[in-house]
């Protein structure tokens, strides 16, 4: 593991791992005056904006009410605790920690194919896949990502911030596949990219059952991994009943310490590709 956290040397070049990326990456963010800056919501409102807001470039275009259905593999990452730290620390210094630590997140999900398809105070909704893209391409990148960000956080950046005297993060994920719905919801005013289906509450869900350093997996994503980084978590299958039926779903914790040197190796090998592009050398 500790392979993973030093700079490597290729060819007299020095190559920066992802995780020291994202650890002085979050540093950096975290100790800018930039985040610092306020303006007035008249201001802003005035100047506009140009920046793009998070999404999936293929169902930018629909309008209100119009749907797209695709597969994805979708993930929630999120900062375990942290209610209770925004409770106690000054607001300030726990705006500056999520934006610094989200802003890493997000990087890690655009560099490994992915889509950032929303944000919340402390976490992160990302999905990996589209039209006709490969399940088994968007899930272990999914994965991949996953691993990373929980190996990034766990090990450099924790370190980093120890020395600065703050108080470590603590991360975690739920995971999970299968077809949603893009639909454009709101009113000619204001509107948002709704993504609706049982893949994505699953993976929150999944997300909730995971402890800080897990990866809870939903049934429809194990399916496309190897069995063998599998456990099926104490909590699992969640039932459900609906109009009389009762179905059963399963969930499992996932062994991404198993994988952390291959993810790493695939995202900087995917290069920020969609994985709907990527095809499978299987």
């Amino acid at each position: 593991m500790e392979e993973n956290h030093r700079n490597q040397s290729l060819g007299g070049l020095v190559i920066e791992s992802i995780q020291a990326r994202f650890a002085k990456g979050v540093l950096e963010q975290y100790r800018s005056d930039k985040i610092w800056s306020t303006k007035s919501v008249r201001e802003s409102s005035l100047h506009g904006s140009s920046l793009t807001s998070a999404g999936h470039p293929e169902f930018d275009g629909l309008d209100i009410g119009e749907r797209a259905a695709c597969n994805l593999a979708v993930t929630f990452f999120d900062m375990s605790h942290f209610t209770a730290r925004s409770f106690w620390e000054p607001l300030e210094t726990v705006t500056r920690l999520a934006q610094a630590v989200l802003t890493q997140f997000a990087l890690i999900v655009e560099e490994s194919g992915g889509f950032v398809l929303g944000l919340r105070g402390d976490g992160l909704m990302a999905g990996w896949g589209g039209q006709g893209s490969e399940p088994e391409v968007d899930v272990v990148m999914c994965m991949a990502a996953c691993a990373i960000a929980l190996d990034s956080g766990k090990g450099v950046l924790n370190d980093l911030l120890a020395r600065d005297a703050i108080e470590p993060v603590q991360i975690r994920a739920g995971v999970d596949w299968g077809e949603v719905n893009f639909i454009r919801t709101g009113t000619n005013k204001q509107s948002d990219m709704n993504i609706v289906g049982f893949a994505a509450n699953f993976a929150a869900k999944c997300e909730k059952y995971a402890n800080a350093w897990e990866i809870v997996v939903g049934e429809g994503a194990s399916l496309h991994l190897d069995e063998t980084y599998l456990t099926s978590h104490a909590d699992s299958p969640k039932d459900y009943q609906y109009k009389g039926e009762r179905r059963s779903y399963s969930f499992n914790q996932f062994a991404w310490k198993r994988i952390v040197d291959d993810a790493a190796s695939a995202i900087n090998q995917i290069g920020g590709r969609p994985t709907s592009a990527i095809v499978p050398t299987y």
